[in-house]
């Protein structure tokens, strides 16, 4: 009989799955806190985000999902880091605001899903005028915005960067709700025309129409007093 050996090859199989080298990572979390370390890991799961910390560096520490609010890959001082591309990229510009009231302006790629509960962006840093990548947490996510939000966001630095952007939603807000008002009640005039002119009554079809004629030019007049008021308001 002839003689069987085998030998055990070194390294891991082929089906072994390799994983990505470790990158530096800052964990924000939603209580205000980081945590520095390294990680092998490109997303958030449904279980958390593992980070391997200086005094355990070859077994990750998992940071719960819930505590997490986005994690940056790299340093804010790297010279590498990607320029803003500003109005020249496809990507999506977003205003992404978290649950405890923080706010980032990022890029998001067009087409780009989330993968797990993590969202991968790119954060804008305005000082800097570089970007560096991220992936934000889907549960700590409070709302997205985009487009003109954005524009405000970039039209200065420091404190009005910072009020811009919450001055426009607080004022469309406003506006809305004095512009709903005068909806609302035009919205009933269609309704009661509706009613006499199912009922035949052509005569109150007219009186309802003028009256909401009557109405809407009253209620554009009412703010033409506060006009003298605006430079000063929106300096």
């Amino acid at each position: 009989m002839s003689e069987v050996r085998t030998e055990t090859l070194a390294g891991q199989p082929d089906d072994t799955p390799q994983r990505a080298p470790r990158a530096k990572v800052v964990v924000h979390r939603l209580d205000g806190g980081l945590e520095e370390g390294e990680s092998d890991a490109r997303t958030i799961s449904a279980a958390g985000f593992p980070i391997y910390s200086g005094s355990d560096s070859q077994r990750p520490r998992l940071v719960p999902t819930r505590d997490i609010k986005y994690v940056v890959f790299g340093s804010v001082d790297d010279p590498a880091l990607e320029a803003d591309p500003g109005d020249k990229t496809s990507a999506r510009r977003a205003i992404l605001r978290f649950r405890d009231g923080e706010w980032i302006a990022a890029y998001i790629d067009q087409g780009v899903q989330p993968e797990g509960d993590g969202l991968a962006l790119k954060i804008r840093l305005a000082e800097l005028q570089r970007v560096i990548p991220a992936v934000a947490a889907s549960p700590s996510l409070l709302e997205m915005q985009f487009v003109d939000t954005w524009m405000l966001s970039r039209s200065g630095d420091g404190v009005a960067a910072v009020i811009a952007p919450t001055a426009a939603a607080n004022s469309g807000i406003l506006a809305f709700a004095i512009i709903s008002l005068g909806m609302g009640v035009l919205w009933v005039v269609n309704t009661l025309v509706s009613q006499a002119y199912g009922r035949r009554d052509y005569a109150a079809c007219g009186q309802f129409l003028w009256q909401g004629v009557w109405f809407a030019l009253v209620f554009a007049l009412l703010p033409l007093p506060t006009l003298p008021f605006a430079p000063r308001a929106f300096a």
